[in-house]
């Protein structure tokens, strides 16, 4: 029997345009007149992470490298991520990469560039166009990260206008958002409040959450504090982390709901398997603070308490490093095993 991936015949194809990132330093170069662009001498696939193998996910992973004057890929970072694991597959791969330097009156110099790593089935349907915005919303939103105060070029602008009338949900979403807010576009609220809305038809998670809250609060909508709610829910039911922590965190304190440790914690997991940290700390406190619990919970909340340090938090760290002086060895490889099976890989 042939390897799976022999059978899937993947393709992955890697091609360079112009970086809009700022630059990294003073000695990269930006692509354009009187500059000859870097070109790909040596090239090899990317394999499929077994978890977007098995998911069957395909997708474009665009990457910012710097290539220096020797064409060694620098500097990867990822612009527009796949998830699944994929992205860590891209930059393996493109780190591998060898290119014909790009020159300035003929002598190598140091540019910066865009790489996209597409990965895909053979024979299986993929939706081109709709992966193209993604890739173009990522990749200004990953851009917009690093300019000062986030402000949009009048290009960016005019991309993120032209993804909201070509009715795609993040794109309203953010355009409504500056629109509500008058930052980065003049201020009009009724117009900003119908793109929310429209994000939020297609079942755009951020924009239902962001209405739900509205709602609760009375903000630019009549007050329903329950017809919010439910909203919220469903933002948290698309997987939402900013919804799933906020019922999480009603739950556990009773703000606004009935209090209810069971609902907390479930709702606790769902934004922690997402990976993210605020989630895994607050499961993790209450797996640990239960009165009668048991060893797989105090072991499970170790394992959330590694997982959050791992992504940046200090205090889980202290904790978990106080928690783990108490484990024996056998207790240590549990809880190391529970750390790769915790987490989903993300998309």
């Amino acid at each position: 029997m042939f390897p799976i991936l022999v059978l899937i015949a993947l393709l992955a194809v890697g091609q360079i345009s112009t970086g809009s990132a700022p630059a990294k330093d003073e000695g990269v170069l930006r692509i354009g007149p009187g500059i000859t662009p870097p070109k790909i001498k040596i090239k090899r696939a990317p394999n499929y992470s077994r978890e977007a193998e098995k998911a069957r996910i395909q997708g474009t992973c665009i990457l910012d490298i710097v290539i220096d004057e020797q064409g060694m890929p620098t500097n990867i970072s990822v612009l527009s991520p796949i998830g699944f694991g994929l992205d860590e597959k891209a930059v393996e791969a493109v780190s591998t990469w060898r290119f014909k330097p790009a020159t300035k009156d003929d002598k190598p110099v140091k540019v910066e560039a865009t790489v996209e790593v597409n990965f895909r089935f053979l024979g299986a349907y993929f939706d081109a166009k709709t992966e193209r915005k993604r890739a173009e919303f990522n990749v200004l939103v990953s851009n917009l990260d690093k300019q000062p105060n986030r402000k949009p070029t009048d290009k960016q602008m005019e991309t993120i206008r032209k993804l909201a009338e070509a009715k795609y949900a993040p794109g309203e979403f953010l355009l409504g958002l500056w629109e509500l807010s008058g930052d980065n576009a003049p201020k009009n609220e009724r117009d900003g409040l119908a793109l929310l809305k429209s994000a939020a038809g297609k079942n755009y998670a951020p924009a239902i959450f962001f209405l739900g809250k509205m709602q609760m609060a009375g903000a630019l909508v009549p007050k329903n504090a329950d017809e919010g709610l439910m909203q919220i829910k469903d933002a948290a039911i698309l997987g939402n982390a900013n919804a799933q922590e906020l019922l999480g965190s009603k739950y556990q304190f009773g703000n606004g709901v009935e209090r209810d440790i069971e609902k907390a914690k479930r709702y606790f997991r769902l934004c922690a398997a997402s990976g993210t940290p605020e989630c895994q700390l607050s499961l993790a406190k209450l797996l640990l603070s239960e009165p009668d619990r048991t060893e797989p919970q105090f072991l499970q909340g170790i394992a959330w308490l590694r997982l959050a340090a791992g992504h940046g938090s200090t205090e889980a760290k202290k904790l978990a490093d106080v928690e783990a002086a108490h484990l024996d060895e056998g207790q240590k490889k549990w809880v190391s095993r529970l750390e790769q099976q915790l987490e989903q890989p993300r998309r």
